[in-house]
């Protein structure tokens, strides 16, 4: 099993095409797991899924 970084010391964003029904690509970033931990208790409270989360994160800040 892949042990996450406790403190990354930069962020890899990988693209690969997603599936041929789904047009969004894949993208990955290392957090340290004190966000994630964070970011799937938030989705639990609020019934959404950690992605469609950092989906609005990200369009927020891009469309600020």
């Amino acid at each position: 099993m892949h042990k996450p970084a406790t403190t990354p010391k930069r962020a890899r964003d990988t693209f690969t095409q997603a599936t041929q029904t789904d047009n969004r690509v894949h993208l990955t970033v290392r957090i340290s797991p004190e966000l994630r931990h964070r970011l799937n208790i938030y989705a639990a409270e609020n019934q959404r899924t950690v992605t469609d989360i950092v989906t609005q994160a990200v369009t927020d800040l891009l469309d600020s």
